[in-house]
């Protein structure tokens, strides 16, 4: 199926040729795809409209980058003989990349064919050469007047005029286009002329320049359908796009960390930089969320935990250098405080996957968490650190930022405990429970 990539709109729905058949009609072509590409106009003559009778000025293939709009303008030009009436056609504009998907269809235009007038005869010479004598003496008088004095014009009224004739009324005025800048506001058809500085009627010297603000059509991308695709899959197609999650809910119909909806929905378009709002299947109770601390001292190696066990050792003054997670349905990424290194940098563990890091030997101090795109708000994550010489660190929310150990003080990180809960399960007397569940089962079950 073809793609629309192109937006095109014309000055005006229906143009009335001159007494010699002669006119023209502009159009405005945007690109509204999300990348850059070359496009190609081509006329499409309706009806009984002729090809030979329409023209393209300028080039008729241009590269227009994302969110670019060119200006092409067709000539016409029907012969004398033509039956009067309305003639329609169109301007596409064709990506020279790959012409069969990706082209859009134009308004279709009409111009109106009136009964052509013969062009008037010269008129017969006047005999100039009988006044020639009193010319020479005005035109002395004018052509000094005019040295003397600078010549001024009125400038005419543009604001409300399709761009192009507005070109051809400074040009009829003496006066030229110094500058143009576009605005979408939405009340006026793109190529309609919004603001003019001078502005109307000003008295200014020949030649002098006037700036133009005109409307363009608004930059608008396509939703894609996300629905049914793991987040970590589909962040690549959310290009352009303010994607958050906005919860999770478990339907038992996909696998956690899976997009069950969205809004807005696939299909539709929007302008870039639009909020687009992910709902995940969740896990009842996050039991997958695993979490671990390698104990450097002895050679312990990983000591692993999850739903609020504790990872590493209490009471035992052992060093510990590395961490892991792993099972986050959304997005979630850390950073280790380590000796003489201070902070590593950001480690990303979600979704669905897991990572470490490590600090080779050398004391592990702190953690710190991060949320690309937040904590779903059915969800809640408690945690707590034991520190050296500190002990167990007051329960605290995990959120953005949120920093488990200490920094700065030389200290252990010695063991940690987290609890998540999603739903119903994310009351937080009851993730406060699993942490003190978790210490007393490491606690009767230590050596």
């Amino acid at each position: 199926m073809p793609t629309r990539i192109f937006a095109i709109t014309a000055a005006s729905e229906m143009l009335t040729l001159d007494h010699q058949g002669r006119g023209e009609i502009s159009f405005t072509a945007s690109n509204t795809g999300p990348k850059s590409m070359p496009g190609r106009a081509e006329i499409v003559p309706l009806g009984s409209t002729k090809g030979d009778w329409l023209s393209l000025e300028g080039e008729q293939e241009r590269h227009f980058a994302t969110g670019e709009a060119h200006q092409f303008r067709v000539k016409i030009a029907a012969p004398r003989g033509a039956p009067t009436g309305k003639y329609p056609f169109r301007l596409n504009i064709i990506s020279v990349e790959n012409p069969d998907d990706e082209f859009t269809e134009g308004p279709s235009v009409s111009f109106e064919l009136k009964q052509l007038v013969p062009a008037a005869p010269p008129p017969r010479r006047f005999p100039w050469w009988i006044v020639a004598l009193a010319c020479v003496l005005v035109l002395g008088v004018g052509l000094i007047t005019w040295l003397l004095l600078p010549q001024k014009v009125a400038v005419p009224e543009l604001v409300g005029m399709p761009y192009q004739d507005a070109i051809k009324s400074l040009e009829a005025a003496k006066l030229k286009l110094t500058a143009q800048n576009s605005k979408v506001t939405g009340k006026q058809k793109p190529g309609i002329v919004l603001e003019q500085s001078p502005p109307a009627k000003d008295s200014v010297p020949v030649g002098s320049g006037v700036s133009l603000v005109v409307e363009v059509p608004p930059q608008t991308i396509m939703v894609p359908d996300v629905v049914g695709q793991p987040l970590n899959q589909a962040k690549d197609l959310l290009t352009g796009l303010a994607s958050e999650i906005g919860g999770t809910r478990f339907t038992g119909k996909s696998f956690p960390g899976v997009i069950i909806e969205q809004n807005p929905v696939g299909g539709v378009t929007v302008p870039p930089g639009t909020k687009m709002t992910l709902i995940l299947e969740a896990d009842r109770n996050l039991n997958a969320i695993r979490y671990g601390l390698f104990i450097k001292d002895g050679d312990l190696g990983w000591s692993d935990a999850s739903n609020g066990g504790v990872a590493g050792t209490v009471g035992q003054g052992r060093k510990t250098d590395a961490f892991r997670i792993s099972g986050f349905i959304f997005p979630v990424r850390f950073r280790i405080h380590v000796e003489q290194d201070g902070w590593h940098n950001w480690v990303a563990a979600g979704p669905g996957g897991g990572a470490y890091d490590t600090g080779n030997g050398k004391r592990l101090e702190a953690i710190e968490f991060g949320f690309p795109q937040g904590i779903p708000s059915d969800v809640k994550i408690l945690a707590r650190a034991h520190v050296q010489d500190v002990g167990w660190t007051p329960i605290v929310p995990v959120n953005d930022g949120t920093v488990l150990g200490t920094t700065g003080k030389a200290l252990r990180l010695e063991a940690i405990q987290i609890a998540a809960g999603s739903g119903a399960d994310a009351d937080e007397k009851r993730l406060q429970q699993l942490l003190a569940n978790g210490l007393q089962a490491y606690t009767t079950g230590a050596k």
